[in-house]
């Protein structure tokens, strides 16, 4: 009777267990010519699939424990695939429309995918695989023919870890694609995209040995590009762009063992199918750490480019633009630390260049250009502690400033039209201050010691 009664006693524990990590499947179809495919293997795992209209199909796929997925489709031919293996992933998918598509993809640990597309064509397809632990990915399209494709991922069971990525586009033909790959840990990257007619593409990437990273995307309007790039031996970066109007396009690079750089830009324009477009471009690479890049343009056809490079540090740079045509250039690079670079256009077609390379610290270069078709250069290298500064009011002025040594400080102000002024330091400690105020004036001033 004991032994009985223990048998019975274990036979009841055995299948309170079993029965406490069941897996469940709930499946509910309306209308016409559903399908769906549910395979769950191990523990604990949960899926429900609800298909209205017709001609949907989902497929689900869980392999491991304590896995979630909830797929709701109410549309006419919505794709849905759901492969999770490990343990704790979450996918919960919703399309509402007709020919949307979306593709989730979860391995090893803890990981989320929400999708949610309501429109027609709409593709999301999240990958989180390999080593992934504690990640968070989120599409939601509104439109038409908007795509979007994020992947966080490590390597044979290595750390892709605390990632978020998240997505939204509301409009139509909106491409976005993310990617957080390899030992990439502790990032987030988040795209908005909204427009009418005709759509905005968005690209990041923070790849290899990428940590600590921020990159945010925001884009209002039409036909606006933009690509982030944190990748090599990238670390604690931070870039941001922001466009609106119409034609515009920002590409950020942090790379090559780039440490505590920041990088951000901001633009709004009236340019279409690449004709009168901004431009600008920021590259923080090559042992670049601690540098800041930031440009600011409103208008049409601006040009800017920032480069800091080569054993790059505590440098800052920034440009500012309003009106149209005008180009700034600034290269901090070469043994460049501490040092800072301005530029400020207001007018149509005005020309600025700043570099400080090769041995150059703790400069100061300002350009400040009012007017039409003006033209700054100023070039800082081999030396320490200049300052060069130039302002330029009216049209068609051009001045050139060359430093090299140190102490070295020039001034030049252009106020009319059709004025020229060079001045070049060499040595050390050297003054030189030049007023044009009028038209056609020249001046040349050449100090060394």
């Amino acid at each position: 009777m004991k032994k009985f009664t223990f048998l019975a006693s274990a036979f009841m524990l055995i299948a309170g267990a079993s029965f406490a990590q069941g897996n469940n499947a709930k499946v509910t179809q309306n209308d016409l010519r559903q399908k769906a495919t549910v395979t769950q293997t191990g523990t604990s795992n949960e899926a429900e699939v609800t298909q209205s209209n017709r001609d949907n199909v989902s497929v689900v796929t869980q392999t491991g424990t304590s896995h979630g997925a909830v797929v709701n489709q109410d549309g006419r031919e919505n794709e849905s695939s759901v492969v999770q293996t490990g343990l704790s992933n979450d996918a919960d998918v919703k399309q509402t429309g007709r020919e949307n598509e979306s593709t989730v993809t979860q391995a090893n640990a803890w990981n989320d995918a929400v999708v949610d597309q309501d429109g027609r064509e709409n593709e999301s397809v999240i990958t989180q695989t390999n080593g992934s632990y504690n990640n968070f990915a989120k599409a939601t399209q509104k439109g038409n023919y908007n795509e979007a494709a994020q992947t966080q991922q490590g390597g044979s069971m290595g750390p892709s870890v605390s990632n978020e990525a998240e997505v939204k586009q509301k409009g139509n033909s909106n491409v976005a694609t993310q990617s957080q790959s390899n030992a990439s840990g502790f990032n987030t990257a988040y795209i908005e995209q909204s427009s009418g007619l005709i759509g905005n593409v968005a690209s990041q990437t923070q790849d290899v040995g990428s940590g600590f990273n921020e990159a945010e995307i925001y884009q209002d309007g039409r036909l606006n590009s933009a690509t982030q790039i944190q990748t090599n031996v990238s670390g604690f970066n931070a870039a941001y762009i922001e466009q609106s109007g119409s034609g515009n396009i920002a590409l950020q690079t942090q790379a090559g063992v780039s440490v505590g750089n920041s990088a951000s830009i901001d633009q709004e324009g009236t340019g279409f199918l690449g004709i009168g477009a901004n431009v600008a471009t920021q590259t923080q690479s090559l042992i670049s750490g601690a540098n800041s890049a930031d440009i600011y343009q409103r208008g049409a056809a601006n040009l800017a480019t920032q480069v800091q490079s080569l054993v790059s540090a505590d440098n800052s740079a920034e440009i500012e633009q309003r009106g149209d045509g005008n180009e700034a250039t600034q290269l901090q690079a070469g043994l460049s630390g501490f040092n800072q670079a301005s530029i400020y256009q207001r007018g149509d077609r005005n020309s600025a260049t700043q570099t400080q390379t090769e041995l150059s610290g703790l400069n100061t270069a300002s350009i400040r250009q009012e007017g039409n078709r003006n033209e700054g250069i100023q070039t800082q290298s081999f030396g320490a502690d200049m300052e060069a500064s130039l302002l330029q009011d009216g049209n068609r002025n051009t001045s050139t400033q060359k430093q090299t040594g140190i102490g070295h400080s020039s001034s030049v102000t252009q106020l009319g039209n059709s004025n020229t002024s060079t001045t070049t330091q060499s040595g050390g400690y050297s003054t030189a201050t030049v007023m044009q105020n009028g038209n056609s004036n020249i001046a040349t001033v050449t100090q060394s010691n």
